[in-house]
Protein backbone atom coordinates (compact mmCIF):
# COMPACT_ATOMS: atom_id res chain seq x y z
CA UNK A 1 0.00 0.00 0.00
CA UNK A 2 1.30 3.33 -0.97
CA UNK A 3 1.82 5.79 1.71
CA UNK A 4 0.37 9.16 1.03
CA UNK A 5 1.88 12.41 2.11
CA UNK A 6 -0.23 14.78 4.07
CA UNK A 7 -1.56 17.65 2.06
CA UNK A 8 0.00 20.89 3.24
CA UNK A 9 -1.76 23.08 0.80
CA UNK A 10 0.25 26.13 -0.14
CA UNK A 11 2.43 26.00 2.93
CA UNK A 12 6.08 25.81 2.12
CA UNK A 13 8.21 23.14 3.65
CA UNK A 14 10.16 24.35 6.70
CA UNK A 15 13.68 25.45 5.83
CA UNK A 16 16.58 23.78 7.46
CA UNK A 17 19.01 26.18 9.12
CA UNK A 18 22.10 26.72 7.03
CA UNK A 19 25.56 27.21 8.42
CA UNK A 20 28.18 29.27 6.67
CA UNK A 21 31.80 28.58 7.35
CA UNK A 22 34.09 31.53 6.83
CA UNK A 23 37.76 30.88 6.54
CA UNK A 24 40.11 33.69 7.37
CA UNK A 25 43.71 33.61 6.48
CA UNK A 26 46.24 35.93 8.04
CA UNK A 27 49.53 36.56 6.42
CA UNK A 28 52.79 36.18 8.27
CA UNK A 29 53.18 39.97 8.25
CA UNK A 30 49.82 40.45 10.00
CA UNK A 31 50.72 37.83 12.60
CA UNK A 32 54.03 39.59 13.28
CA UNK A 33 52.22 42.92 13.71
CA UNK A 34 49.85 41.37 16.24
CA UNK A 35 52.63 39.92 18.39
CA UNK A 36 54.92 42.34 20.22
CA UNK A 37 58.59 42.13 19.32
CA UNK A 38 61.27 41.08 21.80
CA UNK A 39 62.37 44.72 22.02
CA UNK A 40 58.81 45.82 22.87
CA UNK A 41 58.56 43.15 25.57
CA UNK A 42 61.95 44.12 27.00
CA UNK A 43 60.98 47.83 27.04
CA UNK A 44 57.70 47.00 28.81
CA UNK A 45 59.52 44.91 31.43
CA UNK A 46 62.08 47.69 31.96
CA UNK A 47 59.30 50.24 32.40
CA UNK A 48 57.67 48.04 35.07
CA UNK A 49 61.03 47.72 36.88
CA UNK A 50 61.63 51.47 36.73
CA UNK A 51 58.15 52.19 38.08
CA UNK A 52 58.88 50.01 41.14
CA UNK A 53 61.62 52.48 42.08
CA UNK A 54 59.78 55.61 40.90
CA UNK A 55 56.01 55.36 40.29
CA UNK A 56 56.09 58.75 38.52
CA UNK A 57 57.95 57.27 35.51
CA UNK A 58 55.70 57.44 32.45
CA UNK A 59 58.03 56.57 29.55
CA UNK A 60 61.53 55.55 28.56
CA UNK A 61 62.99 58.26 26.33
CA UNK A 62 66.33 56.56 25.63
CA UNK A 63 68.52 53.82 27.03
CA UNK A 64 71.91 52.17 26.84
CA UNK A 65 72.73 48.59 27.78
CA UNK A 66 75.73 48.96 30.09
CA UNK A 67 77.08 51.75 32.28
CA UNK A 68 79.02 51.99 35.53
CA UNK A 69 78.81 54.85 38.02
CA UNK A 70 81.99 56.33 39.52
CA UNK A 71 82.55 58.99 42.19
CA UNK A 72 85.63 61.17 42.41
CA UNK A 73 87.25 61.08 45.82
CA UNK A 74 89.00 64.32 46.74
CA UNK A 75 90.88 62.58 49.58
CA UNK A 76 92.45 59.86 47.43
CA UNK A 77 92.45 62.03 44.30
CA UNK A 78 91.02 59.18 42.28
CA UNK A 79 87.87 57.58 40.93
CA UNK A 80 86.08 54.73 42.70
CA UNK A 81 83.14 52.61 41.59
CA UNK A 82 79.93 53.69 43.27
CA UNK A 83 78.26 50.25 43.19
CA UNK A 84 75.78 50.91 40.40
CA UNK A 85 76.22 49.09 37.08
CA UNK A 86 73.70 48.02 34.49
CA UNK A 87 71.34 49.40 31.88
CA UNK A 88 70.74 53.15 32.09
CA UNK A 89 67.55 54.91 31.07
CA UNK A 90 66.57 58.49 30.42
CA UNK A 91 62.98 58.53 31.69
CA UNK A 92 60.08 60.95 31.51
CA UNK A 93 58.23 61.48 34.79
CA UNK A 94 54.86 62.89 35.78
CA UNK A 95 55.46 64.75 39.06
CA UNK A 96 51.70 65.00 39.64
CA UNK A 97 51.48 61.22 40.12
CA UNK A 98 49.89 60.44 43.49
CA UNK A 99 51.93 58.49 46.01
CA UNK A 100 50.17 55.28 47.02
CA UNK A 101 51.44 55.84 50.58
CA UNK A 102 50.68 59.53 51.22
CA UNK A 103 48.08 60.19 48.49
CA UNK A 104 50.01 63.37 47.66
CA UNK A 105 51.83 64.24 44.42
CA UNK A 106 55.28 62.68 44.23
CA UNK A 107 56.82 65.85 42.76
CA UNK A 108 60.32 66.20 41.40
CA UNK A 109 61.59 67.04 37.93
CA UNK A 110 60.06 65.83 34.67
CA UNK A 111 63.14 63.81 33.62
CA UNK A 112 65.64 61.53 35.38
CA UNK A 113 68.46 59.12 34.70
CA UNK A 114 68.01 55.66 36.19
CA UNK A 115 70.35 52.67 36.34
CA UNK A 116 68.76 49.25 36.83
CA UNK A 117 71.53 47.90 39.03
CA UNK A 118 72.95 44.46 38.22
CA UNK A 119 75.54 44.42 41.04
CA UNK A 120 73.41 45.41 44.03
CA UNK A 121 69.82 45.28 45.18
CA UNK A 122 69.19 49.04 44.92
CA UNK A 123 68.74 50.96 41.70
CA UNK A 124 70.26 54.39 41.16
CA UNK A 125 68.27 57.46 40.09
CA UNK A 126 69.39 61.00 39.31
CA UNK A 127 66.63 63.60 38.98
CA UNK A 128 67.65 65.95 36.17
CA UNK A 129 67.59 69.55 37.34
CA UNK A 130 69.16 72.81 36.19
CA UNK A 131 71.52 72.45 39.16
CA UNK A 132 73.56 69.77 37.34
CA UNK A 133 76.50 70.37 35.01
CA UNK A 134 77.39 67.63 32.48
CA UNK A 135 80.43 67.20 30.24
CA UNK A 136 81.49 64.26 28.02
CA UNK A 137 85.06 63.06 28.56
CA UNK A 138 86.18 60.08 26.47
CA UNK A 139 83.95 57.10 27.31
CA UNK A 140 82.70 58.91 30.42
CA UNK A 141 79.96 61.43 31.06
CA UNK A 142 81.06 63.63 33.93
CA UNK A 143 78.58 65.55 36.08
CA UNK A 144 78.34 67.43 39.33
CA UNK A 145 75.98 69.69 41.18
CA UNK A 146 76.65 73.37 40.63
CA UNK A 147 76.06 73.85 44.38
CA UNK A 148 78.38 71.04 45.52
CA UNK A 149 81.46 71.23 43.32
CA UNK A 150 83.46 69.07 45.74
CA UNK A 151 81.59 65.92 44.63
CA UNK A 152 81.91 64.78 41.03
CA UNK A 153 80.51 61.71 39.33
CA UNK A 154 81.29 59.95 36.11
CA UNK A 155 79.21 57.45 34.15
CA UNK A 156 81.22 55.03 32.02
CA UNK A 157 79.40 53.90 28.87
CA UNK A 158 80.09 50.66 27.05
CA UNK A 159 78.63 52.27 23.90
CA UNK A 160 79.11 55.97 24.59
CA UNK A 161 78.99 57.05 20.94
CA UNK A 162 75.73 55.20 20.30
CA UNK A 163 73.94 56.77 23.29
CA UNK A 164 74.97 60.27 22.20
CA UNK A 165 74.77 59.83 18.41
CA UNK A 166 71.72 62.07 17.98
CA UNK A 167 72.60 64.70 20.55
Amino acid sequence: MARSRPNRGNAAAPKQPTTTTTTTTTSTTEQQQQQPSKDDLRAAANLVSLRRTDPAVTAIVDSTSQVALYRYSSTSKGWAKEGAEGAMFLVRRDPTTQSHITNKPIGGPRFALAILNRVATHNWTLPLTRDLAFAPNGDYWMFQSKRDTATSFGIWFLLFSIFFKCR
